[in-house]
């Protein structure tokens, strides 16, 4: 699965917003958010934040691997890097 650009993503929420026949008003009173960041959100020019995403999914009913593509399969890749990265800081701390 490839990444998906926040475009994409975006056209993905503005289809399954219309497909849960809400308006961005609407939706946003739902998440608790304003409507321009609906808006944001669905032009691509701004990313939901962890907790929307996730009350997205819920509301939609689709996974947020389905909203968001592979980037969850980049932020694992980036996490066993992170942990290679810990394990080599405390290694050279435990040699000191």
């Amino acid at each position: 699965m490839k990444m998906k650009t926040n475009t994409e993503i975006g056209k993905m929420l503005s289809e399954l917003r219309s497909r849960a026949n809400l308006t961005q008003k609407e939706l946003a009173s739902i998440i608790n958010v304003s409507q321009s960041n609906i808006c944001k959100c669905e032009n691509g020019a701004g990313e939901p934040r962890l907790k929307d995403i996730i009350l997205l999914s819920s509301i939609y009913n689709v996974s947020i691997e389905t909203l968001l593509g592979a980037k969850i399969k980049e932020l694992k890749k980036e996490k066993i890097e992170a942990k290679k990265r810990l394990k080599t800081l405390k290694s050279k701390k435990n040699n000191q």
